[in-house]
């Protein structure tokens, strides 16, 4: 399976690929100047800035039933925030099949994790992906 991502900048203006494999989009996210792109956020536009992210999708739009991103947005140098859209079983009234789109996210995460979470996502692993963002939750969440 293809998968399109693009990388955000601080400007508002993004870069957009297409058709990219688990590896080049792993690549991507490892050969992008985070720490440069975080240091202008910094000195700019009088808190106009856009945070800087990098988002996966797999053809996301509302006709494709399976349809999933994930959006990474580096904080620091050592960690980012993570948000990852899916769709997920539920039930209406408690008896009736549904898929619903779910957002599950995490406030901070080691950016160390954040390429092995692609693999899983491209991997279609989204149980793997689910419980390894667990683990960087709170307790109490």
């Amino acid at each position: 399976m293809a998968f399109h991502y693009w990388i955000q900048k601080h400007d508002y203006s993004s870069d957009e690929v297409t058709d990219v494999s688990a590896a080049q989009a792993v690549a991507a996210w490892e050969s992008f100047d985070w720490a440069a792109e975080l240091a202008a956020v910094d000195q700019g536009y009088e808190g106009r800035n856009c945070p800087p992210g990098f988002g996966l999708h797999n053809g996301y739009d509302p006709g494709n039933p399976d349809r999933s991103l994930l959006h990474v947005c580096p904080i620091d140098a050592d960690s980012a925030f993570l948000n990852y859209h899916h769709m997920a079983e539920g039930k209406v009234l408690g008896l009736f099949a549904t898929r619903q789109e779910r957002i599950d996210d995490v406030e901070r995460l080691p950016r160390a994790a954040v390429a092995e979470l692609i693999r899983l996502f491209c991997a279609n692993r989204h149980a793997d992906l689910l419980r390894r963002l667990q683990r960087f939750r709170p307790k109490d969440s």
